[in-house]
């Protein structure tokens, strides 16, 4: 695996695959196949979090850390609720 950054995103790539992260934010914007050159671009990147005890979407979480260093991308998310007053 292997990451290097450009002026607007965070790129993680192994052989097969290309992703590309927003620099600001930490969401993903980008996948590119290297194995057929497509790119597509990702908007709105929602996901859910799913484990055997609980389910939650994106908009019940919020990213709290966003790091890149050579080794790995890493956005840490929390449940929303824990943070209003």
């Amino acid at each position: 695996m292997n990451m290097r950054s450009n002026t607007s995103n965070v790129i993680l790539e192994n052989a097969a695959l290309r992703l590309g992260f927003d620099r600001e934010a930490g969401g993903l914007v980008a996948i590119t196949s290297k194995l057929t050159g497509e790119t597509y671009a990702v908007t709105n990147d929602v996901f859910a979090v799913e484990t055997t005890a609980f389910r939650k979407q994106q908009p019940e979480l919020r990213q709290v850390e966003w790091t890149a260093t050579a080794e790995a991308v890493r956005a840490r998310y929390a449940v929303a609720d824990s943070f209003r007053h």
